[in-house]
């Protein structure tokens, strides 16, 4: 998981952009085809964003930010903004968004511990098998929110009229408290260029969790962000990717027509492709009935599972619509986030190449055929989740279908 951070740390100095933490691996031979292997690190990251507003926060004391064309015009049209917040008599509020405050203990850094452990062994063939378990904890994670909503929700009023500093808009909080965690079991088997094969077989079987959604708004309650611990919305719970690389025994030097003219006519052809094997990602939803009035996303109270079995899927009823239902007037929703499954993906890309030697020594020309989506599949994107909306459940996009290219390579 990958959260911005800042190009510098909490007293002003700066970063190496490849700046990492201490990292230690261990190698254990068992036998003569068998090791173990574990290993750990931690890592750091800072901001790619010094450009945004925001940043003047970023660069250390003294923690301030211009605000510009502050309405009415009577009060002064430029403010520092040093220690807290400013006292307000007028009527009209500051515009939306124009300040930008920060935690005081706003450290710039987010760091990640990686740790794997697996064994591997040589199989037949010059095939390298390993067996392993992945993981890594994101911790500091740099976040923002909302801090001017209300504190509570309430039946009937809306959540504007209610603002905790009622002179103020909304104040977008920037802080660091966001932690996420992966965890993930690899099987992998390896061949290097052998016999005129080599592959790379991988699945991945893994679990990411965190509070932090790509989408900063997505917050039930802005001032309890723990309610929205759950599934990453980066989740790739299964995942399979195989690539592969044959070179025909046919042509000279080879197993089979390898004298004559017709050696000539059948060497040198390469097969290929590329197979990829995803299962859905998370979707996080909405609901179209508020009954909370705080200022949160809105998903509904759970009624039931979402996702329904495959064989009912359709791009016209992806899920079920009617998991969720309006909310207790005054409650926070229950309904969790990313509940909802979107589509796979399935993916073959195949090559075929052919190389000729030319008179020259090292110069070849080479032809090349290359087709992505091979098998023309339709991978469908993800669907609507405004739930209570007719389009609810619809699927209205999908990825590129087969294409297909031709290509002429000189190589010297």
């Amino acid at each position: 998981m990958q959260f911005p951070a800042s190009s510098r740390d909490r007293g002003g100095a700066p970063l190496d952009r490849n700046n990492f933490g201490p990292r230690l691996g261990i190698a254990y031979k068992l036998t003569n085809k068998t090791v173990l292997r574990t290993g750990a690190g931690i890592y750091y990251s800072q901001s790619d964003i010094p450009d945004q507003t925001a940043a003047y926060f970023r660069n250390g004391p003294p923690r301030q930010i211009l605000i510009t064309d502050v309405y009415p015009f009577e009060m002064p049209s430029r403010l520092i903004f040093r220690d807290g917040y400013p006292t307000l008599t007028m009527s009209d509020k500051i515009p939306l968004n124009a300040l930008v405050p920060v935690a005081p203990d706003y450290r710039a850094i987010t760091y990640v511990g990686q740790w794997f452990f697996d064994v591997q062994r040589d199989l037949p063939g010059g095939i390298l098998f390993t067996l392993g378990y992945q993981g890594n904890k994101t911790t500091q994670g740099i976040s923002n929110r909302e801090i001017n909503n209300p504190w509570t929700p309430h039946p009937t009023i809306q959540f504007e009229l209610r603002r905790i500093r009622p002179q103020l808009a909304s104040m977008n909080y920037f802080y660091n408290g966001e932690n996420a965690n992966y965890n993930a079991m690899v099987v992998k088997a390896e061949k290097r260029m052998g016999q005129g094969l080599t592959f790379l077989s991988a699945f991945t079987w893994s679990h990411t969790i965190d509070t932090r959604t790509e989408q900063a708004d997505r917050w039930r309650d802005t001032h309890n962000t723990s309610l929205e611990r759950g599934t990453s919305s980066g989740d790739v719970r299964l995942a399979y990717t195989l690539s592969a690389l044959y070179e025909l025994p046919l042509g000279q030097g080879k197993r089979w027509m390898n004298s004559g003219p017709v050696k000539h006519v059948v060497g040198g052809w390469q097969v290929g492709g590329l197979l990829s094997l995803y299962s859905g990602l998370p979707n996080d939803h909405t609901f179209n009935v508020n009954t909370q009035n705080n200022g949160g996303v809105v998903r509904g109270d759970w009624v039931r599972n979402p996702n329904l079995p495959s064989g009912q899927r359709t791009i016209d009823r992806w899920f079920d619509t009617g998991f969720v239902r309006a909310g207790v007037p005054g409650e926070l929703t229950n309904a969790g986030r990313n509940l909802i499954l979107g589509p796979g993906n399935r993916n073959l890309d195949f090559i075929v190449t052919r190389t000729f030697a030319m008179p020259w020594e090292g110069h070849r020309l080479q032809f090349r055929f290359e087709s992505f989506n091979f098998t023309n599949t339709p991978n469908f994107g993800n669907p609507n989740t405004a739930v209570g909306t007719p389009a609810a459940g619809t699927i209205t996009s999908a990825d590129d279908p087969r294409r297909i290219q031709f290509a002429l390579k000189y190589l010297f």
